[in-house]
């Protein structure tokens, strides 16, 4: 009986280590983009089924895109591009504005919480360090149940306001950071 209930321990041991913590703030200024075997695997066997892909044979480079992403531009929405370089083992989160704002090389987001304090960050298009700062920051908000916003004409439009939106947003920025084995 003793082995029985030191097995299952040792189970659920295993279980709880394998399954990163979902709700875990990212350090935006952390950048790793290489991959490993075992999560390119995990993520072309799993979690591909979920994304279109795109392939551009001659640059070696696969763009993901979750299935589920919104496409309107009547609204603000902040949509997310997995860039996996198979040449290189490398994969970079690239950001994807719509063309509701005015500029989509550079804007800034607001952002405010249940306390009403305030903050923004900004985006200026740049390498891959700067889409991955931005998306961290926007990650590391939806997770701490920010609202956000994008000025526009002197009137705040709501980002990622909807419960898709934001799962859209999350889930594109989990997968990316379980593909680089970020947890």
């Amino acid at each position: 009986m003793k082995r029985l209930h030191f097995a299952l321990f040792i189970f659920f041991i295993l279980l709880v280590s394998c399954d990163p913590d979902r709700k875990k703030l990212v350090d935006p200024e952390k950048h790793d983009y290489n991959t490993l075997e075992s999560t390119e695997l995990f993520f072309k066997n799993m979690r591909q089924p979920y994304y279109d892909l795109e392939e551009k044979r001659e640059a070696g480079l696969e763009l993901f895109r979750l299935q589920d992403r919104i496409e309107d531009d009547s609204q603000a929405l902040l949509n997310l591009c997995i860039i996996f370089n198979w040449r290189n083992d490398d994969a970079f989160i690239y950001l994807e504005p719509n063309n509701f704002f005015t500029d989509t090389t550079s804007f800034t987001i607001l952002w405010k919480n249940a306390q009403n304090e305030q903050g923004s960050f900004q985006f200026v298009q740049g390498n891959r360090d700067s889409h991955f700062e931005f998306a961290a920051r926007v990650y590391n908000s939806i997770l701490q149940e920010h609202q956000l916003f994008y000025e526009k004409n002197d009137v705040l439009f709501p980002v990622l306001d909807g419960d898709v939106e934001r799962d859209v947003f999350r889930v594109t920025m989990f997968d990316y950071f379980r593909l680089i084995n970020y947890y």
